[in-house]
């Protein structure tokens, strides 16, 4: 499954994994109230983070030569003023 952050975490725990708001996470396994993932920008670094500092996302995934192509698919609202 994967994520994207909506809070930075600096990873100040043990085995902590550095977050930036935005960036997408792969999510490995669920615990208590944390996750432990890897970053789609530092795929060889493991970690945990809270699990209140990401959203749950559908993504379209697709796989045509070298590269995997992921596009988020998110709802937007808009507010006007009349």
């Amino acid at each position: 499954m994967k994520v994207v952050v909506i809070c930075s975490f600096r990873g100040s725990v043990p085995q902590g994994l550095v977050l930036e708001i935005g960036e997408t996470v792969q999510i490995l396994e669920k615990c208590e109230g944390w996750y432990r993932g890897v970053s789609t920008k530092k795929p060889n670094v493991k970690g945990i983070f809270p699990a209140n500092y990401i959203h749950l996302k559908k993504a379209i995934v697709s796989n045509r030569g070298k590269t995997i192509q992921e596009l988020a698919i998110q709802q937007c609202l808009l507010k006007t003023d009349k």
